[in-house]
Protein backbone atom coordinates (compact mmCIF):
# COMPACT_ATOMS: atom_id res chain seq x y z
CA UNK A 1 0.00 0.00 0.00
CA UNK A 2 1.03 3.44 -1.05
CA UNK A 3 0.03 6.93 0.73
CA UNK A 4 -0.43 9.36 -1.16
CA UNK A 5 -1.95 12.92 -0.03
CA UNK A 6 -3.95 10.98 2.63
CA UNK A 7 -5.29 8.34 0.66
CA UNK A 8 -4.32 5.27 0.75
CA UNK A 9 -3.68 3.31 -2.82
CA UNK A 10 -2.97 -0.57 -3.12
CA UNK A 11 -0.29 -1.34 -5.82
CA UNK A 12 -1.11 -4.17 -8.16
CA UNK A 13 1.53 -6.74 -8.30
CA UNK A 14 1.82 -8.45 -11.80
CA UNK A 15 2.98 -12.23 -11.66
CA UNK A 16 5.63 -12.35 -14.57
CA UNK A 17 4.80 -13.93 -17.86
CA UNK A 18 6.09 -17.09 -18.11
CA UNK A 19 7.52 -17.00 -22.02
CA UNK A 20 8.67 -20.11 -22.47
CA UNK A 21 5.34 -22.18 -23.20
CA UNK A 22 4.17 -21.79 -26.54
CA UNK A 23 1.35 -19.82 -27.10
CA UNK A 24 -1.82 -21.91 -27.66
CA UNK A 25 -3.51 -22.67 -30.59
CA UNK A 26 -6.52 -21.66 -32.10
CA UNK A 27 -9.47 -23.66 -32.82
CA UNK A 28 -9.48 -25.25 -36.50
CA UNK A 29 -13.35 -24.27 -36.85
CA UNK A 30 -12.65 -20.85 -35.06
CA UNK A 31 -9.92 -19.98 -37.39
CA UNK A 32 -11.98 -21.21 -40.37
CA UNK A 33 -14.90 -19.29 -39.20
CA UNK A 34 -12.62 -16.09 -38.97
CA UNK A 35 -11.24 -16.29 -42.47
CA UNK A 36 -14.80 -16.92 -43.93
CA UNK A 37 -16.13 -13.98 -42.07
CA UNK A 38 -13.55 -11.77 -43.31
CA UNK A 39 -13.68 -13.09 -46.96
CA UNK A 40 -17.40 -11.93 -46.67
CA UNK A 41 -16.37 -8.13 -45.27
CA UNK A 42 -13.45 -8.03 -47.91
CA UNK A 43 -15.75 -8.95 -50.64
CA UNK A 44 -18.48 -6.40 -50.15
CA UNK A 45 -15.44 -3.98 -50.12
CA UNK A 46 -14.13 -5.43 -53.27
CA UNK A 47 -17.62 -5.24 -54.93
CA UNK A 48 -17.90 -1.64 -53.64
CA UNK A 49 -14.96 -0.91 -54.89
CA UNK A 50 -15.16 -2.44 -58.43
CA UNK A 51 -18.52 -0.82 -58.83
CA UNK A 52 -16.09 2.36 -59.78
CA UNK A 53 -14.52 1.29 -62.50
CA UNK A 54 -17.46 -0.50 -63.89
CA UNK A 55 -19.76 2.84 -63.83
CA UNK A 56 -16.81 4.01 -66.12
CA UNK A 57 -17.84 1.72 -69.19
CA UNK A 58 -20.42 1.98 -71.47
CA UNK A 59 -22.26 -1.00 -70.28
CA UNK A 60 -21.24 -1.80 -66.81
CA UNK A 61 -23.66 -4.97 -66.62
CA UNK A 62 -21.88 -6.26 -69.61
CA UNK A 63 -18.66 -6.24 -67.38
CA UNK A 64 -20.26 -6.98 -63.76
CA UNK A 65 -20.22 -10.91 -63.88
CA UNK A 66 -16.50 -10.43 -64.39
CA UNK A 67 -15.87 -8.19 -61.66
CA UNK A 68 -17.82 -10.25 -58.90
CA UNK A 69 -16.02 -13.22 -59.89
CA UNK A 70 -12.54 -11.22 -59.45
CA UNK A 71 -14.13 -10.08 -55.88
CA UNK A 72 -14.93 -13.71 -54.94
CA UNK A 73 -11.79 -14.80 -55.90
CA UNK A 74 -9.81 -12.41 -54.07
CA UNK A 75 -11.38 -12.20 -50.60
CA UNK A 76 -11.90 -15.94 -50.68
CA UNK A 77 -8.36 -16.13 -51.22
CA UNK A 78 -7.61 -13.82 -48.62
CA UNK A 79 -9.97 -15.72 -45.91
CA UNK A 80 -7.91 -18.61 -46.63
CA UNK A 81 -4.62 -17.33 -45.87
CA UNK A 82 -5.95 -15.39 -42.97
CA UNK A 83 -7.37 -18.58 -41.27
CA UNK A 84 -4.87 -20.91 -41.79
CA UNK A 85 -2.35 -17.73 -40.43
CA UNK A 86 -4.59 -17.74 -37.40
CA UNK A 87 -4.69 -21.50 -37.40
CA UNK A 88 -0.67 -21.96 -37.91
CA UNK A 89 -1.04 -25.42 -39.11
CA UNK A 90 -3.14 -27.47 -41.88
CA UNK A 91 -3.37 -24.62 -44.54
CA UNK A 92 -4.43 -26.66 -47.03
CA UNK A 93 -7.73 -28.05 -44.89
CA UNK A 94 -8.40 -24.31 -43.53
CA UNK A 95 -8.38 -23.45 -47.34
CA UNK A 96 -10.55 -26.03 -48.75
CA UNK A 97 -13.09 -25.97 -45.83
CA UNK A 98 -12.75 -21.74 -46.40
CA UNK A 99 -13.44 -22.04 -49.53
CA UNK A 100 -16.01 -25.25 -49.49
CA UNK A 101 -18.41 -23.08 -46.88
CA UNK A 102 -17.93 -20.02 -49.67
CA UNK A 103 -19.31 -21.72 -52.33
CA UNK A 104 -22.19 -23.27 -50.01
CA UNK A 105 -23.38 -19.92 -48.84
CA UNK A 106 -22.99 -18.66 -52.40
CA UNK A 107 -25.33 -21.51 -53.26
CA UNK A 108 -27.49 -21.22 -50.72
CA UNK A 109 -27.77 -17.15 -51.25
CA UNK A 110 -29.11 -17.64 -55.02
CA UNK A 111 -31.61 -20.57 -54.11
CA UNK A 112 -33.57 -18.38 -51.36
CA UNK A 113 -33.40 -15.03 -53.76
CA UNK A 114 -34.54 -17.11 -56.61
CA UNK A 115 -30.99 -15.97 -58.71
CA UNK A 116 -30.08 -18.04 -61.88
CA UNK A 117 -26.86 -19.70 -61.61
CA UNK A 118 -24.97 -20.35 -64.94
CA UNK A 119 -23.84 -23.55 -64.58
CA UNK A 120 -20.63 -23.60 -66.89
CA UNK A 121 -18.99 -21.00 -65.12
CA UNK A 122 -19.75 -22.34 -61.48
CA UNK A 123 -18.18 -25.84 -62.97
CA UNK A 124 -15.15 -24.09 -63.78
CA UNK A 125 -14.95 -21.20 -61.35
CA UNK A 126 -15.60 -23.40 -58.40
CA UNK A 127 -12.75 -25.74 -58.36
CA UNK A 128 -10.29 -23.36 -59.35
CA UNK A 129 -11.80 -21.28 -56.46
CA UNK A 130 -10.72 -24.66 -53.94
CA UNK A 131 -7.68 -25.15 -55.45
CA UNK A 132 -6.34 -21.29 -55.32
CA UNK A 133 -7.78 -21.15 -51.66
CA UNK A 134 -5.69 -24.38 -50.85
CA UNK A 135 -2.91 -22.91 -51.70
CA UNK A 136 -3.77 -19.69 -50.21
CA UNK A 137 -3.98 -21.71 -46.97
CA UNK A 138 -0.52 -23.44 -47.50
CA UNK A 139 1.15 -19.76 -47.81
CA UNK A 140 -0.91 -18.53 -45.00
CA UNK A 141 0.89 -21.14 -42.60
CA UNK A 142 4.22 -20.89 -43.94
CA UNK A 143 4.25 -17.20 -43.68
CA UNK A 144 6.33 -15.86 -40.92
CA UNK A 145 5.29 -13.52 -38.35
CA UNK A 146 6.31 -10.24 -37.98
CA UNK A 147 9.47 -9.91 -35.83
CA UNK A 148 9.02 -7.01 -33.57
CA UNK A 149 12.24 -5.60 -31.75
CA UNK A 150 12.18 -5.63 -28.22
CA UNK A 151 13.88 -2.51 -27.65
CA UNK A 152 13.41 0.43 -29.30
CA UNK A 153 16.86 2.29 -30.25
CA UNK A 154 17.00 5.72 -29.35
CA UNK A 155 19.20 8.34 -31.42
Amino acid sequence: MQRLGGYLFMKKIRAPKDRSQPKKEKNFLVSVMIGVTTALLSGIILLVLFCFPALMLEDPLQFAPAFAIASLFLATIFGSYLSAHIHRKSGLACGALCSFLMILLIISVSFILDWNIRVTVFAICAPALLICSMIAGICGVSSEKSVKPKHKIKF
